[in-house]
Order: structure tokens, then sequence, then C-alpha cells
């Protein structure tokens, strides 16, 4: 479910681990990072959390933006937070209220981290 490398960075190979309820409910987890020089990006898909329907709800509702922007990519709601003057930032989503979806980065662009989002196969990750 995790995407390639893009062009110019590399990735270490997917973990995936299993939750106990301390951690977002529970639930099992996947996550690869991909690196550029000082650039670094890690892509999260955490399922079957108990929470997913509240996470769900907040990534919808503007009112918990909280510095945040809500913006469609590839078809889903996804929340924006990016610190320019940090260049650090996280994309999150909550894809067929199974999965949430996070892709944070640090010395990277804004534009680095929607390309990063826009490369998951959201339509693979549903028919899951």
């Amino acid at each position: 479910m995790l995407p390639e490398a893009l062009d110019g960075w590399t990735s270490e190979n997917a973990k995936s681990e299993s939750a106990g309820s301390a951690m977002l409910g529970g639930g099992t987890s996947i996550s690869r990072v991909y690196k550029k020089e000082k650039s670094k990006v890690t892509i999260s898909i955490v399922t079957d959390s108990p929470l997913m329907q509240s996470i769900g709800m907040m990534i919808s509702n503007p009112m918990f933006a909280s510095g945040g922007k809500l913006k469609r990519i590839n078809r889903e709601k996804a929340m924006i937070k990016y610190n320019e003057k940090n260049k650090s930032g996280e994309v999150t989503l909550a894809v067929d209220k199974r999965f949430m979806v996070t892709v944070k980065g640090r010395e990277v662009s804004e534009d680095d981290l929607i390309a990063y989002t826009k490369a998951i196969d959201f339509k693979k990750l549903k028919s899951m």
C-alpha cells in the first residue's frame, strides 16, 4: 500500500506492527520512511482502530483545523498542517472510515508532502 520512493528519494523497508489499546485505541499499522539528503518523510497507515470514526470527524470538520487547512487530495479529504519556518508538516486523511493515513515530514516542502500523499493508491487501499 505504501508507494515507492519518488524521483531523487530513497526508501527504507516498510514496517508493520499491531498496537495495543494505548495507541489510537489499538489497531494495525504500517509505515515507511523516505529520505533525500536532509529531508525525511514518513507515511503511516493505521487500520482496525476503534478511534477511526472520531478521527474521521475531526479531519472532516474545519472547526478542528487548528492552524491547518482542509484540501482534497486524490478525492480524499485531507488536513494539512505545515510550518514554513521549520520546513515541517503533516497531512492526515481518514480513508473509507477504516484507515488513518498520515504523511509527516521534516526539512521538506509542503509540495513534497502533497506529492507523497498523491502517490498513495487510495483505490487499492479501499479495496482491502
